[in-house]
């Protein structure tokens, strides 16, 4: 298990901008900061992922700045970026100088339970459901997708847009829903915005923002739902 004593010191030292290091074999490997908007964000230098690539477990770095929103820990486009690039689990802590918070990992291929998750875009959300549910149900992988925590106003056409790419077929209307087809809805939006996975029985599980994920009855959001998608194999 990953001591988190030279990670922290290291964070510490690099305050107020990113802090990031590579853990290899449970020890930390720290490394320098060579972005040009080190508060913002963090990059390693040229070579370095290429020197260390077969021995990497994680990826993990500092966030710094203090949001009003949602969670200080929250993967950034940027950050989400490396983890689809790289295809490594990702740590993020927040600090203030001071205080660290419990490290978030994201792009594991071990996902954590389903029910009850706490809301943090990009890391448990309503897309991270459908995916965490299809490796832990399917060992099928859908790519992680980058996105901003305001990704709405970012590109609203953006949940629609990707299903296609991911094996995933939208359902004629009226074919009988079977356990796994993922569920697109349109919450308080003109666009697309909201997924679920079916689980039978007119239940499906979801993850709506500020709200823990949790299994819900079907019929009452029927009038929200936009369509459905099945994976084909």
């Amino acid at each position: 298990m990953l001591n988190l004593q030279e990670f922290h010191s290291h964070v510490l030292a690099c305050y107020p901008q990113e802090a990031c290091g590579l853990v290899i074999e449970d020890s930390f490997l720290p490394l320098p900061n060579v972005s040009t908007e080190p508060i913002d964000n963090f990059m390693m230098e040229e070579g370095t992922y290429l020197t260390y690539e077969d021995h990497i477990d994680c990826i993990i770095h500092s966030h710094t700045f203090i949001p009003t929103t949602f969670d200080a820990r929250t993967p950034s486009l940027v950050d989400m970026e490396l983890a689809k690039a790289t295809a490594l689990p990702q740590g993020i802590v927040h600090t203030d100088g001071e205080y660290i918070s419990d490290l978030l990992y994201f792009n594991t291929t071990t996902p954590p339970a389903l029910e009850k998750r706490p809301y943090i875009c990009g890391v448990y959300d309503c897309f991270t459901i459908v995916r965490d549910f299809y490796i832990q149900e399917y060992n099928y992988f859908i790519d992680i997708l980058p996105r901003p925590p305001n990704w709405e106003a970012w590109d609203n056409s953006y949940m629609l847009s990707n299903l296609d790419s991911q094996g995933l077929t939208k359902l004629p209307v009226g074919t009988p829903l079977e356990r796994g087809d993922v569920l697109v809805f349109r919450i308080g939006s003109n666009v697309p915005n909201h997924v679920g996975v079916y689980l039978g029985q007119d239940t499906f599980i979801h993850h709506l923002n500020k709200r823990l994920s949790n299994i819900d009855t079907l019929p009452k959001w029927d009038r929200q739902r936009y369509a459905n998608y099945r994976l084909v194999t």
